[in-house]
C-alpha cells in the first residue's frame, strides 16, 4: 500500500517538475529572442513598395515645385 502511495506521490511531483521546467524553458527563449540582434522583423515587400513609392513621390514634387 505504502508503495501505490510512493509512485502516485512520485508521479505527481514528476509533472509539477515537469510543468515548472518547460515554463522555465519557454521563457529562456523568448528572452533570447529579445537579445538577438539577427531576430529583428524584416519589412515586408509591402513595405519596402511603399517606402520606393514615397521616395519617388517626394522626388516628383521636388522637380514640380522647381519648375
Amino acid at each position: 500500500m505504502e508503495l501505490a502511495l510512493y509512485c502516485d506521490t512520485l508521479t505527481i511531483d514528476y509533472d509539477i517538475w515537469r510543468q515548472r521546467r518547460v515554463k522555465s524553458q519557454l521563457t529562456l527563449l523568448i528572452n533570447d529572442a529579445y537579445r538577438n540582434p539577427f531576430s529583428e522583423e524584416m519589412p515586408s515587400e509591402l513595405e519596402i513598395a511603399r517606402q520606393e513609392f514615397e521616395h519617388e513621390k517626394a522626388k516628383l514634387l521636388r522637380d514640380i515645385s522647381s519648375l
